[in-house]
């Protein structure tokens, strides 16, 4: 096993309940969207084991995704702990994304750090509507994060990032 996937795997153990098979399929595939910058299973499969057929390991993601259990709480905490340093202050960015997909909109809103000149994703919402976010569909965001992090991780943050889509009085 490869030195950077033991590492992450170590990470992810850290944060991530589950047995250590779905955390190496995890860390697998996490490396690979690294390395290709795509979320696309027929170029994964490529990546992810060099020793059984290419189709063996599409069907292996096919069944890792089909049975995952996202928990957006434990991804905060292991996105926080990578992305952020204690003795640093952080800077989130809330942002909202709208498309459609067919006949179906697609609009998520997304509170997230700013780092290096992109966001990373903290914790999201899907809206079941078109269209900008309510107030309250934003203080909602900002309350799940919250409650995720401790009193000295809170008091890091020391602004939030917003275009004038989000300009309000609260």
């Amino acid at each position: 096993m490869e030195d950077r996937e033991r590492q992450l795997e170590e990470q992810l153990s850290a944060h991530f309940i589950g047995n250590i098979q779905r955390q190496r399929m995890l860390s697998k595939l996490v490396l690979g969207m690294v390395q290709l910058g795509t979320i696309s299973y027929s170029k994964l499969r490529l990546v992810i084991n060099s020793e059984v057929k290419p189709a063996s390991n599409y069907k292996r993601i096919q069944r890792f995704v089909k049975d995952y259990k996202f928990e957006q709480q434990s991804y905060m905490k292991f996105i926080w702990s990578l992305f952020v340093e204690p003795q640093n202050w952080v800077a989130l960015t809330i942002d909202r994304t709208n498309w459609k997909f067919g006949e179906k909109d697609i609009n998520i809103l997304m509170l997230g750090i700013s780092y290096k000149g992109t966001m990373i994703p903290l914790v999201w919402s899907l809206l079941e509507k078109r269209g900008n976010s309510s107030t309250e569909e934003r203080k909602v965001l900002i309350e799940q994060l919250y409650s995720c992090l401790n009193s000295s991780q809170i008091k890091q943050i020391k602004v939030l990032l917003a275009d004038r889509e989000f300009i309000g009085n609260e």
